[in-house]
Parts: structure tokens; sequence; C-alpha cells
């Protein structure tokens, strides 16, 4: 049974990532990975973290995507920095990857300032999406997510949880959105794991720092613990608050 139940597991992984290749091909602004390959089959003890029983047959895949030129942590410190029309740019650009991924039936899962990658003239390019880290983590044992994330968390508070769902939903890609949101226009990430875990607690949280009205709306609903809206709802927000210049449309078609 154990062996049927990795069987089923690693047909799953190779489906996803055959997915996440296809994307690649028609969504110019995400860039999962170029190429995969399946390497040989190895005899150890593997941690239950990931579903298995010790002592399995595992296989390791290797995966090579582009370079990129930066990603938006790196860009956010380092001069000249960004204006505020870029910054509505990259926010712009950023939305709009997220939601054709949605699009698509499929999330981001991963999404963090250092997951934005930018081109030279500061196109965004979506990478490493979620298909080898947890979806659910414990909210008691910190080390589990160290192993997988950076320090400044992005993920939404119901990924802690002891639920055995095998989704991540566009609502956690929302909250990821909205913390990037934060520290694309303040200059400093908004949580890391305490702070988020107390958030998931007392629902409180300052984004006093944001001085736009509208983006500072934009974000408090990101977060919010119940009822996100779609990507294309807060991208409508946004447009009818005129956050974003006539341009960008144009620009990102050629992007």
């Amino acid at each position: 049974e154990t062996n049927n139940n990795n069987n089923n597991w690693y047909e799953q992984q190779v489906a996803e990532l055959e997915q996440l290749q296809q994307l690649n091909a028609h969504l110019p602004h995400v860039s999962a990975f170029s190429f995969w390959k399946k390497g040989e089959t190895i005899h150890k003890p593997i941690s239950r973290d990931l579903g298995f029983a010790n002592n399995v047959s595992v296989r390791p895949v290797y995966f090579v995507r582009p370079l990129h030129y930066t990603t938006l942590l790196d860009r956010l410190a380092s001069r000249p920095w960004l204006t505020e029309s870029e910054k509505l740019w990259i926010l712009f650009q950023l939305l709009h990857a997220l939601q054709s991924l949605h699009d698509n039936h499929t999330t981001h899962g991963n999404l963090s300032t250092s997951n934005v990658a930018l081109t030279s003239t500061n196109f965004v390019i979506l990478t490493d999406l979620l298909f080898y880290k947890p979806i659910t983590l414990s909210d008691n044992d910190p080390s589990q997510y160290h192993s997988y994330f950076p320090s400044s968390c992005y993920l939404a508070p119901e990924r802690f949880s002891f639920t055995t769902t095998t989704t991540i939903s566009p609502s956690a890609d929302a909250f990821a959105a909205g913390c990037i949101l934060y520290e694309l226009f303040v200059g400093e990430a908004l949580l890391d794991l305490g702070k988020l875990l107390e958030y998931s607690k007392t629902n409180r949280i300052h984004l006093g720092k944001i001085e736009s009205s509208a983006l500072r709306a934009c974000a408090k609903h990101m977060l919010s613990s119940n009822n996100r809206l779609s990507i294309q709802s807060y991208l409508e927000r946004l447009h009818e608050n005129d956050m974003f210049a006539d341009s960008f449309g144009k620009l990102y078609q050629i992007a």
C-alpha cells in the first residue's frame, strides 16, 4: 500500500510539472522552469513531512530556468531607488501575471519579493512556483517553515493548520500579493513568522506607512482573514481609483 501511495504521489507530481511547463509556453510573465530531468533512484530515509514512510526509494528531479536580471527583493535595496510610477508599473504587472495563473487554474503558492524577477527594464516575471514545498505547516514548529521559506513571511494564515488539503487557493496568493504591495511601497517587509502567527490570532495589522489611501485599502482587504477578492477584482478597484496609467495596459501586451 505504501508503494502504491508513493507511486500515486510521484505521478501527481509529474502531471503538475507537465502542466507548469505548458504554462511557460503561453504565459510570458511566468517562468516556472524551462527544462526538467529525472535523476536516478535513491534509497534512503525520508522525512515524514513529505508524506512518505521511512526507508523508501525516491527519485530526485533537476530543474533549469533562465537566470533573470534581478529580483524585486534585490531591486528594492538598490540605487537608483524605484520611482512611484515604476512601483505602480511593477504592481500592475504582478497582479496581471497572478490573474493569468489563476485563469489557468494554477496558483503560485510561493509568492515573495525574492520570487518576483525583474528584467533590466522592470518587466515582471513570476518564478519558483510552489510544487515541492509544504502546502500547510505547523504553527508550533518553526523549523519546518524555515526549511522552505524566507525569514520574511508571505504565507496566508490559513496555511498554518492541521488540515490535509492538497491545494492552495487563489485567496492565499492574494494575501502574498498584499504583503508584496506593502513592501514595494514602504520599503520593508510587513511580516515575519512570529508577526504572522500573532496577526492570525488578533487580526490586527498596521498599514499606515502606505501613503496612498487606495493602495492601503487594497492591501488591507488582501490581508484580511476572510472574504478576500479575486486578483482581477483588486485590479479593477485600483483602476477605478486611477492608480494605473493608461499606457500600462499597452506596455503589458508587448512585455
